[in-house]
C-alpha cells in the first residue's frame, strides 16, 4: 500500500495520490495505444484524430459522471473526487457514442480497435485501488492473502488480518482479457468477448469483496447490478432487436447497442429512436 507520493518543493511538500497517478497512466496508455492501432490497421488519419478527441472527451465526461454516481452510491461517506471504476466505464461508453454521432465517426470500427486498451486503462485503475488500499477483500487464510497497513481501510473493517488483494486479482483478469482481445479475437467479436469475460470474471470476484461497494437498494450491491448488466449485453449483443422485443434489455442497454451492432436488415428499427444508424453510411 503506496496511497501518496511526497515531493519536496524547498519548503513545501506536494502530495501526489498513487490512484490518480496510475488513472493518468491508464488514459496516457488508453489514447497511444488507440492510436497505434488504428495507424497499423491503415484508419483515416482526419478521422482517427476526431476519434481520439471523442475519446478525450468520454473518459473526462466518465470522470465527472463517476464522482457524481459515487456520492450517491455512499452517501455521506466519500468526499468529492472520489470515484467507483464501473460508473466512469458507462457514461464513458455513453458519451463516447454521442460525441461519434456528433463528429461522424464510424464508432463500431473504432471501438472494436479500443476494446483492448479499455482493458489496460482499467487494470491501471485497478492497481492504483491497491496502492491506495480501496476496494479490498474479505479476510482470508488462502496463501495470496496480504496484510495491510494498520491505517488502511481492510484494517479499520476487519482488523489486523490478511485480506483478498481483489484489486490484483481484477488487475490480472483485465490484463488476460486485454491479450485475449488484442491477439486471439477476432475484431467482430471483441467487444461481446470483453463484455461476457469482464461480466463474468468480475461477478466471481464480487464474492471475494470485503468492502463496502455502496447500493442501488435494500439488498442490491452496485457493482453486482453491473456485473448483470454486462453479462446481460455480452450475451445478447448479436441479436439485440430480438431481446428489445422480448423485454431482455432496458433502454441503457439498448443505446450501446445501438451503436454496438448494425441493425437487421429491412427492419428499420433505428428510426425508432432520435439517432442516425452509423451501418448506414
Amino acid at each position: 500500500m503506496w496511497p501518496n507520493i511526497s515531493i519536496p518543493f524547498g519548503d513545501q511538500t506536494a502530495q501526489v495520490y498513487t490512484y490518480s497517478l496510475m488513472v493518468g497512466l491508464g488514459l496516457c496508455h488508453l489514447l497511444i495505444g488507440v492510436d497505434a492501432a488504428g495507424r497499423r490497421a491503415g484508419m483515416p488519419k482526419e478521422e482517427m484524430g476526431r476519434y481520439l478527441y471523442c475519446l478525450a472527451i468520454a473518459s473526462t465526461g466518465g470522470w465527472l459522471i463517476s464522482m457524481l454516481i459515487t456520492r450517491l452510491l455512499y452517501p455521506g461517506d466519500e468526499s468529492w473526487g472520489a470515484i467507483a471504476a464501473m460508473p466512469g466505464l458507462i457514461g464513458g461508453l455513453l458519451l463516447l457514442a454521442l460525441c461519434a454521432q456528433l463528429f461522424r465517426v464510424r464508432l463500431k470500427t473504432y471501438l472494436e480497435l479500443t476494446v483492448p486498451y479499455i482493458c489496460y486503462m482499467h487494470a491501471w485503475g485497478r492497481l492504483g485501488c491497491f496502492l491506495g488500499g480501496c476496494c479490498h477483500g474479505a479476510p482470508t487464510d488462502f496463501f495470496l492473502g496480504i496484510q495491510f497497513p494498520p491505517e488502511s481501510r481492510a484494517c479499520q473493517v476487519h482488523g489486523d488480518v490478511p485480506v483478498h488483494p481483489t484489486q490484483l486479482y481484477e488487475m490480472c483478469l483485465l490484463i488476460g482479457l486485454g491479450v485475449a482481445t488484442q491477439i486471439w479475437t477476432a475484431k467482430r467479436h471483441r467487444i461481446t468477448v470483453y463484455l461476457i469475460g469482464y461480466g463474468v470474471g468480475r461477478f466471481c470476484i464480487e464474492f471475494l469483496r470485503g468492502d463496502d461497494r455502496g447500493s442501488l437498494g435494500q439488498s442490491t450491491s452496485g457493482n453486482f447490478f453491473y456485473r448483470y448488466r454486462a453479462c446481460v449485453v455480452g450475451s445478447t449483443q448479436p441479436h439485440y432487436q430480438a431481446a428489445v422485443r422480448q423485454g431482455l434489455i432496458d433502454p441503457l442497454d439498448f443505446l450501446l447497442l445501438f451503436y454496438l451492432t448494425p441493425p437487421a436488415k429491412g427492419r428499420g428499427f433505428c428510426r425508432r429512436i432520435p439517432f442516425r444508424c452509423n451501418s448506414r453510411r
